[in-house]
């Protein structure tokens, strides 16, 4: 497995140490309980997300297909628009990374990010150069590097600088690209079903209290669902904003911004924030972690303070002025990315320190830890 840019990140265990304010966690939770969640959290956050996710990946893949047989400038926006929609989906589903995403290297290969600079530029650009026409039958690049599958091959074949809809239409090169694209965009919908269905299947364990990827009980499988959303955090606090931000408008990295061709990365930041409060509270009538707060003062105070922390990082997150790229070079728009950083941290404590205790969750090493 490839090791990750890890930027410093530290363990939620370690995290959680230095953030609890030393009160004893409550009753431990109902197994029953957390099977009721479990399968409540399936049915109306993760799986109606999960299809959203194949739909759009679908479409997607189709709308290329078009594309690549008569490209035009009004194709090349239609794609576009339809790469931006996969994206929306794919931030709307991150956070879910235990399970599904996690078999196989899914995560990794539908979105190769963050990258060792100019290792996927490379590889994509050899496999243009090779034009190997194997590479465009049905499977195979499921079978090579996760740099070359997905949207990060997908963002440089159609959002490069200079790309327009000539780049697709002419000599072998130029039509090879179109292929390679449409070949990118089936990929990437197979990844997306196979996760869906793979959510599809926890539900009849889950229901019954089994063993499955998740954990090999209820409880189990709670916690790594809590652990995964911490984690979530801090991919958006320490690989999405503190990268890129570095310690001063001279020392940024605006080049490493998720999504950068695309111009998605302040987008992504918060509908990954958006997720992240709907996982929490619940989202279309299902429960979210504050279902299983007590039933008490304690708890009450415990999910007002929660929504009003996500609501804050959320509003801060969608005022940083767009691109990214752009606000953590500038010396005064970089207030608005630090402002929002502060708040989602404020957003993360609140996860750690107020629910984690209330509900006897206890993390562990997160799956970013020597990855």
């Amino acid at each position: 497995m490839r090791r990750r840019v890890l930027l410093g990140l530290m363990s939620a265990a370690a995290a959680l140490a230095a953030l609890l304010p030393g009160r004893a966690a409550l009753a431990a939770r109902e197994a029953s309980k957390d099977t009721g969640f479990l399968v409540g959290l399936l049915r109306t956050h993760a799986l109606p997300r999960f299809e959203t996710f194949a739909t759009a990946t679908t479409a997607y893949a189709d709308r290329l297909d078009r594309f690549a047989a008569a490209p035009d400038a009004a194709g090349l926006e239609e794609a576009r628009a339809a790469h931006r929609a996969v994206t929306d989906a794919w931030a709307g589903v991150q956070h879910l990374r235990p399970g599904p995403l996690t078999t196989d290297l899914r995560s990794d290969r539908i979105a190769f990010w963050p990258e060792r600079p100019g290792v996927v530029q490379r590889q994509i650009a050899q496999i243009l150069r090779d034009r190997n026409a194997k590479l465009l039958e049905p499977g195979a690049l499921a079978r090579q590097s996760a740099a070359v599958q997905g949207l990060t091959v997908l963002e440089r074949l159609l959002f490069d600088e200079g790309v327009t809809a000539d780049s697709f239409a002419g000599d072998d090169a130029k039509r090879f690209r179109g292929a390679l694209a449409v070949a990118a965009a089936r990929n990437l919908a197979a990844m997306a079903a196979e996760a869906r269905d793979g959510w599809k299947a926890l539900e009849a364990p889950l229901a019954a209290g089994q063993a499955t990827i998740l954990g090999p009980t209820p409880t189990e499988a709670v916690n790594t669902l809590f652990s995964s959303a911490v984690t979530a955090m801090q991919v958006v606090v320490d690989q999405k904003l503190m990268a890129p931000l570095g310690t001063s408008a001279a020392e940024a990295k605006p080049a490493v911004v998720e999504a950068l061709r695309s111009g998605r990365s302040t987008r992504n930041i918060v509908i990954n924030l958006e997720a992240m409060r709907a996982l929490m509270l619940g989202e279309k009538g299902g429960p979210g972690f504050a279902a299983l707060l007590p039933a008490n003062d304690d708890g009450a105070t415990a999910k007002q303070a929660l929504d009003e922390s996500f609501a804050a990082a959320i509003g801060a997150a969608a005022a940083i002025p767009a691109p990214l790229n752009l606000a953590v070079a500038d010396p005064a728009m970089r207030k608005t990315v630090d402002g929002a950083l502060r708040l989602i941290k404020a957003a993360r404590v609140e996860m750690l320190g107020t629910l984690a205790p209330l509900l006897d969750i206890t993390l562990g090493f997160n799956e970013l830890d020597g990855d």
